[in-house]
């Protein structure tokens, strides 16, 4: 009877439910993936079914659970949760799609499935659950079955393994990533990710190459290791300190040389407990005779080995008390031969940074007298001293505050190239001089661009050559004197038959006409304004295109004579004559009269005086004008005025062959001060970079390092610092002439010759021949200048391919080429496509030479950023760094193996600045949900703050792909918001390494204009230490 009565009530259940509506999936399709996005998209189709009672229906669609992931093998992992979803209100009849998204990085080869559950709910309050399976599978197979897109890409590869990149020739993928922490070892020999096992328990830890937990508790200490080097053990010692089951499951087995036999041991035991029994004159009982040899040719041993140690101790107190003889002696020497300390260029072997603590005395006293001028000043001060200590704390650890970051000024060059930011429209009526200040930096650094780009510079470049002869500031805009310098110098940067051929030096003549005065003054544009600027880009450009003699003298008449009357009664050149000196005249000044070999009409000691005067004591680097602040563009303006000076006053002061300013100091200056994170150089600490400060800033480093009374380059730091040097007058790289000079008389020009020699390695059978032809090519590796010609001719593959032979000598020239080579951004990418091969080269040969290339190769690359660091320091690499660094003893060898050590486990940072828009509020609140009023247009800009998260974000952008890097997972976080954050205001973000190790620890902050507005610091689980 209950049974029936029940049955009944759930007939009228069923019957109910079905008078009613309900909401349910019609449709699920799930989305193509694209490279970018952000997971695998899902989009629904949820219906209100019609019924008998129709009625509006609220819905909502959630997660169910964790999702599950196939891997290769056929095992499923959990692998997150499905996100997304939608809730609101259904008709009777109606549909609405509903879209979800399963976030991860790694899209392709992702097969599995996430349960969901679709609920609805009545005007009742009765609630229907509905669940549902969203199944995935993106495949190649599946996603590209008839090979029309992915599969046809040219960088497609089948690798037959998911936990590989399709698309990147088959590296393995991040295993971290591709299954949510749930498999986070690469495992090299089964190419398969695997779970990490939890290392628990007092004395346990992880071996990070083994992927197993170690109980160091085993671990043979050093007492114990003493004792064993004594003879202090016994028999039942291999016993005692067991890892496992055999000797073979040891962990550190080459600490075990003893090798005692099983049968023995327990009569050794007995025999082992009395000292006195060992070593007495009785021999032992039968029985134990095996024991008492093996003791007695233990004390022949230890007798010869006391005898050894006595002699080495004899040995040791000799060499020392020699070698201190001697240093005392040299010492002696050394003093007696000491004269006055002057700086000379040709004679310094390294330059060194100053003692920033001993030179504080040098900042400036106001005496008591506080103006705008001394308070500005000593705020300046106060920010470079904020970058010396910052290098004073980090200079040992980091070895990169001291470099040129090349790379990053390489980015903002060739971006800057391509497309101008918005704020540069300012400059609309310049953008010759865009060009040059990009390709004049670009060509200090040694960056190359292709013959595209090129060709497109030339052509832009010929649409703003003026009708009217000369170069207008833009297309379609009037002749400029500042524009046609810029664009000449432009085209001579270039070199090539298309880029001399859009000067059109006829009509750039009648242009130079034009603009001429009576006095021998030039107008920078027809009726313009008459200053020194103008005449020196006229001579300049006069110059570089070879205008003939008569028309160069009837054209120049009297302009010496003019430009001599801007010099001041201080010594420097003022814009025109009774004007203030100023740093950028001054050079025009100078530049101009030795031009025209008319230097003696103006006072050059003088001159001279009021130049070095410039250079800051504190700073290092030059102000514009007196009582004016330090500005990085006068490294160039009044560094390059400096040595035209000198070189003007040779023939009468030999003294002038001496450099006179204090280039450690300039370099230091633009090092330390001047470098932004993110790419380009500065004016001073604080200031954002643009491209005229990057572009005279590193001419005057140049200027510095190839002073033309230096024999040498003097750079300052790493040898990554050195730059191309320039023309101190035109300020542009040499030209053929200085190729020449390298070129023997009648040789044939080096880029056919480059490409000659790789033929003929490819030709030739003689292996004298082949050597041969390596070294040359090795040794025009050594200049950046012929770098493009190397990269047309292929000679990179001639360099792997010789690394890859058995030969020496061809394998010593091209590791040599490749170390020579690795600063190009180009052979850099190439050289890491091919690290295996080339490590390899390092891991096998004994040739001290190719030892020492193979270390400077792998050091330029890690401290030039070049390459990630967990690629490049292997834990065989660093096996066999520790083995050289014992076993060498060239001195070059044992310090590169030293600094290779260090730059796994040194205290870094990266820092980026980030301008906020509102478009990126927008993106992030579209993407988060959060509107909140404060982040949209509904109040000021002035008042708009950006999200904190989004202030997270980018802080875990920079630790998931830059320091540590990839394979990052942050593990906890502690942070404030200590300020608002504004938009369209340069945010500084800094991320600092704090230590390097199995669980890591990094500190960020977010700046504003001096003011701290985010800080925290974050624990992580890192696999880069």
């Amino acid at each position: 009877m209950i049974q029936q009565l029940l049955l009944l009530l759930y007939l009228l259940t069923m019957d109910i439910r079905s008078i009613y509506g309900s909401c349910s999936v019609t449709r699920i399709i799930m989305r193509v993936p694209r490279e970018h996005d952000i997971g695998l998209m899902f989009d629904l189709t949820v219906s209100n079914r019609k019924a008998e009672k129709a009625e509006v229906l609220d819905f909502t669609v959630s997660s169910e659970g964790i999702c599950t992931l196939n891997t290769t093998n056929g095992e499923q992992v959990l692998a997150g949760s499905i996100f997304g979803g939608d809730f609101g209100s259904i008709e009777p009849g109606s549909s609405i799609t509903v879209s979800l998204v399963w976030p991860t990085v790694s899209l392709y080869n992702r097969v599995g499935s996430c349960p969901i559950v679709v609920s609805s709910v009545n005007h009742r309050n009765e609630v229907n659950r509905t669940q549902q399976i969203l199944y995935f599978d993106t495949r190649f197979e599946t996603l590209d079955s008839n090979n029309h897109s992915l599969r046809r890409r040219k960088d497609f590869v089948d690798c037959k393994n998911w936990d590989k990149n399709y698309f990147r020739n088959c590296t393995p993928l991040n295993c971290e990533e591709l299954y949510f922490g749930k498999r986070s070892y690469y495992n090299r020999t089964t190419e398969q990710c695997e779970a990490v096992p939890a290392c628990i328990g007092d004395g346990i830890q992880y071996d990070f190459y083994a992927n197993e937990c170690v109980d160091t508790n085993n671990f043979i200490t050093d007492e114990e290791i003493e004792q064993l080097k004594q003879g202090k053990f016994d028999n039942n010692y291999m016993e005692l300190h067991e890892y496992g089951t055999s000797q073979k499951s040891f962990y550190y087995d080459w600490y075990f040389p003893l090798n005692a036999d099983k049968d023995s041991e327990s009569e050794s035991e007995k025999e082992s407990t009395n000292a006195n029994t060992i070593f007495s004159n009785e021999r032992p009982s039968s029985g134990s005779g095996s024991m008492w040899n093996r003791l007695g040719d233990l004390r022949v041993v230890q007798g010869i080995s006391l005898i050894l140690e006595m002699l080495l101790i004899i040995l040791c107190t000799a060499v020392t008390y020699v070698v201190v003889c001697l240093s005392l002696l040299g010492l002696m020497e050394l003093i007696a031969t000491m004269k006055p300390y002057t700086v000379s260029s040709a004679h310094i072997d390294e330059l060194l940074f100053r003692n920033f603590q001993q030179i504080k005395n040098l900042k400036f006293d106001d005496e008591k007298v506080s103006t705008i001028s001394s308070r500005e000043q000593q705020k300046t001060e106060d920010s470079v001293e904020k970058c010396f200590d910052r290098f004073e704390q980090t200079q040992f650890l980091n070895p990169r505050v001291t470099q040129l970051n090349r790379i990053e000024h390489h980015k903002y060059l060739d971006s800057m190239l391509r497309a101008l930011p918005s704020h540069y429209q300012c400059l609309d009526s310049s953008r010759p001089w865009c060009v040059y200040w990009i390709l004049q930096s670009a060509q200090l650094l040694s960056l190359t661009f292709d013959e595209q780009t090129l060709n497109g510079v030339v052509q832009f470049l010929t649409k703003c050559r003026a009708p009217t002869g000369g170069f207008g500031g833009g297309p379609g805009q009037y002749a400029h004197l500042a524009p046609t310098y810029a664009a000449v110098n432009s085209l001579c940067i270039i070199g090539t038959k298309e880029a001399y051929s859009a000067i059109d030096r006829d009509s750039l003549i009648k242009f130079l006409f034009s603009v001429r005065d009576a006095d021998g003054s030039f107008r920078l544009h027809v009726d313009g304004e008459t200053d020194v600027r103008g005449a020196y880009c006229a001579i300049s450009c006069a110059k570089l295109v070879n205008i003939p003699d008569p028309l160069l003298k009837e054209l120049f008449a009297g302009s010496g004579d003019w430009i001599a009357s801007c010099q001041t009664y201080e010594g420097g050149f003022g814009g025109a004559p009774d004007l203030e000196a100023h740093g950028g005249y001054t050079f025009c000044g100078i530049a101009s009269l030795a031009l025209l070999n008319e230097a003696d009409k103006c006072d050059k000691k003088a001159l001279l005086q009021w130049t070095l005067r410039r250079q800051m004591s504190y700073e290092g680097g030059f102000q514009g004008r007196t009582n004016k602040l330090v500005d990085g563009c006068y490294s160039f303006w009044v560094g390059a005025t400096i040595p035209i000076t000198q070189a003007t006053l040779v023939g009468t002061d030999k003294s002038m062959e001496q450099t006179f300013f204090d280039i450690e100091a300039l370099q230091e200056y633009i090092l330390l001060c001047c470098q932004k994170a993110n790419g380009g150089l500065i004016d001073k600490p604080g200031k954002p970079q643009d491209l005229y400060h990057t572009c005279y800033t590193l001419s005057g480093v140049s200027i510095a390092q190839h002073s033309e009374s230096a024999q040498n380059p003097q750079v300052l730091g790493d040898m990554i610092n050195e730059l191309l040097p320039t023309h101190p007058l035109f300020n542009i790289p040499p030209n053929h002439k200085h190729l020449k000079r390298k070129t023997p008389d009648g040789g044939i020009d080096r880029r056919e010759y480059i490409g000659h020699l790789v033929d003929e390695y490819y030709t030739s059978t003689n292996v004298e021949a082949l050597e041969q032809v390596t070294a040359n090519l090795a040794n025009f590796a050594y200049d950046p200048i012929n770098w493009p010609h190397l990269h047309e001719a292929d000679a990179l593959d001639v360099f792997v391919a010789s690394v890859d032979t058995q030969n020496q000598n061809l394998q010593l020239h091209a590791i040599a080429a490749l170390c020579n080579f690795c600063l190009d951004r180009n052979a850099a990418k190439f050289i890491i496509d091919n690290i295996t091969i080339i490590r390899r080269l390092f891991l096998h040969s004994e040739h001290s030479g190719i030892v020492l290339h193979s270390l400077a190769l792998h050091y330029q690359l890690l401290s030039a950023g070049l390459a990630n660091k967990q690629l490049l320091i292997s834990p065989e690499f660093l096996k066999r760094v520790q083995h050289w660094r014992s076993e060498s003893n060239d001195a070059r060898i044992v310090k590169l193996c030293q600094l290779c050590k260090q730059a796994q486990s040194k205290l870094q940072q990266v820092q980026v600045i980030k301008r906020f828009t509102q478009h990126d509020l927008e993106t992030f609140a579209q993407f988060t949900g959060d509107y909140n009023y404060i982040h949209t247009k509904d109040i000021p800009v002035e008042e708009r703050r950006v999200h904190g998260a989004l202030l997270n974000a980018v802080v875990a952008g920079i630790i998931g792909t830059r320091l540590p890097g990839p394979g990052t997972v942050v593990l906890e976080q502690n942070f404030k918001f200590l300020k608002p954050c504004r938009i369209e205001t340069d945010t500084v973000v800094t991320v600092r390494l704090l230590n390097s190790r199995k669980i890591s620890t990094v500190e960020y902050e977010c700046r504003q204009n001096d003011d701290v507005v985010f800080a925290g610091s974050a624990k992580l689980l890192t696999r880069s230490y």
